[in-house]
């Protein structure tokens, strides 16, 4: 990573009940024969990604914080539900994700975060936005979702109120990725 930089992004925490069901979804996927090595992702590790920034300079960041601030101030608080889950990418599916469906708050939220960025000289995100929690993540080959959930029926995931996001760090270790909280931005409360 270039010096004086920070690699960053952008996510929704998850309310620990469903952090607690996601564990648990993962312990029994975990029992699964895939053919594959997976790394699950730890429950402090659970997120929705809303946008990744990659290696931000260091001097960029407060003025990336004020702004992001007084952009999303006025975006009130809402509700997620959980989709199904998927592998990702499409073309040679490594992850293993749950999708989160999109709904207007949540576009807004993002096209909000985007179009702040690329006020600030961000690189627009090149990809369709597809909010996801991440559960795992193979470590060699292509993960079959059929073989992967076969006999496991998907529980009903708890909506959670979405009250805030996250700007974090994350550095790259040989143990895995630490992620560290920059920032915490609050949502306005429903009236």
């Amino acid at each position: 990573m270039p010096p004086n930089t920070q690699r960053l992004f952008f996510a929704i925490p998850l309310s620990d009940e469903l952090q607690i069901q996601l564990i648990n979804t993962i312990k029994t996927l975990h029992k699964h024969k895939t053919g594959h090595q997976i790394k699950w992702t730890p429950s402090e590790k659970l997120h929705v990604t809303l946008r990744f920034l990659g290696a931000t300079k260091i001097e960029k960041i407060p003025d990336c914080i004020k702004l992001i601030e007084s952009q999303i101030e006025n975006l009130t608080a809402f509700s997620l539900s959980m989709g199904q889950l998927v592998t990702l990418p499409k073309k040679f599916p490594r992850i293993i994700a749950l999708a989160v469906p999109i709904t207007f708050e949540l576009a807004k939220l993002f096209q909000t975060l985007e179009q702040s960025l690329i006020s600030l000289g961000f690189t627009p995100e090149p990809r369709p936005f597809f909010p996801h929690i991440t559960l795992g993540r193979a470590r060699g080959g292509k993960i079959s979702l059929p073989l992967l959930l076969e006999d496991y029926a998907l529980p009903e995931f708890s909506p959670f109120k979405v009250k805030y996001i996250h700007l974090l760090q994350s550095e790259t270790k040989p143990e895995g990725s630490i992620y560290t909280l920059v920032k915490k931005f609050n949502l306005a409360e429903n009236q």
